[in-house]
């Protein structure tokens, strides 16, 4: 699949919605894709990839639409590092 990435990713760079984190895959080597510690079963399925046609999107029903964003989250989402998060507490 690494063969046709800078593909989709230049589809969805023409999102204005997904186009910074496209760009940003598209200037770097993207890094292969995480897997979850936790379980195999939340590996990207790849029947289910984001394809960036932006001609489509606008035929799509508010379902779909949303369907469709989530779709593209998570599968730019998978080739970021992992998130870091901070925790303070205060007594």
């Amino acid at each position: 699949m690494a063969g046709i990435l800078p593909k989709i990713f230049a589809g969805l760079a023409e999102l204005d919605e997904y186009a910074p984190f496209a760009r940003t895959l598209l200037a770097n080597q993207p890094r292969r894709a995480s897997v979850s510690s936790t379980t195999a079963r939340s590996r990207n399925h790849h029947a289910i990839v984001a394809h960036g046609q932006g001609s489509q999107l606008d035929a799509l029903e508010r379902n779909e639409g949303r369907v469709f964003d989530l779709v593209v989250r998570r599968f730019l989402g998978a080739f970021y590092p992992d998130a870091e998060f901070a925790q303070t507490e205060v007594v």
